[in-house]
């Protein structure tokens, strides 16, 4: 009732004010959601009002991947003084999800009921800034579909809680004027998924040439992320493994990102809190193309190496381009294929290319030019590709959402990967 009533009043022209719900568990979906709803407020001369879903998170069984990311932020120009409002709203939205869960946790474990995503948890503004309410893929053109509007310099850390944070880095060792760089790393520990995507994860310790450069060149280095399986072997004063340190904290997570002078990482949630803080971002070990391609203009990365599990075949990244949509659809677990993580001298020559880049801000090559024209026309391909019996593109629930972010995808891979894949395209 109340969720059905807040996106009726968010589609009013009129109304000043715009309300979303994040999605509480996941920080890329909550972070993604969060930049895209600063951009389709700004836009509209609205305020944004975040509400976060937070009753009885043990009872109810669900987790709350960051609570800074829904309690700390707000767009630069808009002030925090809507509290009774946001309190209402937080109070009514809370009230009947807290009876909707209890229904559904019933249901599901005494009937094993399955229930969709947007039953399960308040989705109040999403589809709005995503545009499914507008579009109907089924009958509009590819070309037409415009991409997302994405102006990252909208959000900012509540200024009383950047004073706080100015003073707990001093336990890490890092002043002010230290320039940083975050490095973050996924694996296994982060979803307790070893045997499920694997291929998402990679080891840290092939990070430490890079590191140690990155060191060289003047910056302290700090390893993001949380849950960590792994120590890093390496030891230096202006380098710190955030996964490991006692003084970690949801706000500190975002405020270190928000600091650092670009971001090194790989897929995962983690990297679209540096997207939503306009970082410049060198994508590392990917394995997924279409959907987390790098964005701005400055955005670089280099991707796992392919091959076929029975016959080892390499499989170029032309090639892989053109495989079947069921293997760049994120929800598919990929099982034929082998993804070889980055090794040290792959990361250490895209991060050496990544930083020439930033300093002279070089141009595309002709190289990159065409794999990023390649991406585009193929990804044209898969929406109008529609068999019944396969999966295809329009079947991904989030289909719409991966179109428009790709159209607004400006980065490229690196150039000296590309250079790799065509020579062993010749062998």
């Amino acid at each position: 009732m109340i969720f059905t009533l807040l996106d009726i009043i968010n589609s009013i022209k009129k109304f000043p004010f715009y309300i979303i719900t994040p999605t509480i568990y996941a920080i890329g979906n909550a972070s993604e959601q969060i930049n895209l709803a600063a951009n389709y407020t700004d836009k509209r001369k609205k305020d944004l009002i975040v509400i976060k879903i937070n009753v009885l998170p043990k009872f109810l069984e669900y987790s709350i991947c960051n609570d800074a990311l829904f309690e700390s932020l707000q767009l630069e120009n808009q002030n925090n003084k809507y509290k009774v409002i946001r309190f209402l709203l937080w109070f009514f939205v809370n009230l009947e999800f807290f009876f909707q869960r209890t229904f559904i946790l019933f249901f599901r474990k005494l009937f094993k009921i399955k229930f969709k995503e947007k039953y399960i948890f308040p989705a109040i503004g999403i589809d709005q800034i995503y545009g499914t309410k507008k579009i109907n893929l089924k009958t509009i053109n590819y070309k037409t579909i415009k991409p997302f509007r994405s102006n990252n310099e909208l959000l900012i850390i509540d200024p009383k809680k950047v004073k706080y944070c100015e003073n707990k880095i001093r336990k890490l060792g890092l002043e002010r004027e230290d320039k940083i760089v975050c490095v973050h790393s996924r694996d296994s520990e982060y979803r307790g998924d070893l045997h499920r995507k694997n291929y998402r994860n990679s080891d840290i310790n092939n990070y430490i040439d890079t590191i140690n450069f990155l060191i060289q060149k003047g910056y302290k280095v700090i390893r993001m992320g949380k849950n960590s399986n792994k120590k890093i072997n390496l030891q230096h004063k202006n380098f710190i493994d955030y996964n490991f340190v006692e003084i970690q904290e949801d706000l500190l997570d975002l405020y270190l990102i928000k600091r650092c002078e670009f971001y090194i990482g790989s897929q995962s949630g983690i990297l679209d809190v540096a997207h939503m803080f306009n970082k410049p971002i060198l994508l590392t070990n990917m394995c997924e193309l279409y959907t987390a391609y790098p964005r701005k203009d400055c955005d670089l990365g280099v991707f796992k190496k392919i091959s076929n599990k029975v016959s080892g075949e390499i499989i170029n990244i032309s090639n892989f381009a053109k495989m079947q949509f069921k293997y760049h659809d994120p929800q598919i677990e990929i099982k034929d294929l082998i993804f070889d993580e980055n090794s040290p001298e792959d990361l250490l020559e895209s991060t050496k290319e990544f930083l020439e880049n930033l300093e002279k801000k070089n141009s595309k090559t002709e190289l990159q030019k065409n794999f990023n024209e390649l991406i585009k026309k193929q990804h044209e391909i898969f929406f109008y590709k529609r068999p019944r019996n396969q999966h295809n593109l329009l079947k991904q629930i989030d289909a719409l959402k991966m179109i428009r972010m790709l159209k607004l995808s400006e980065g490229a891979l690196c150039n000296t990967y590309l250079k790799k894949q065509i020579l062993e395209q010749k062998k």
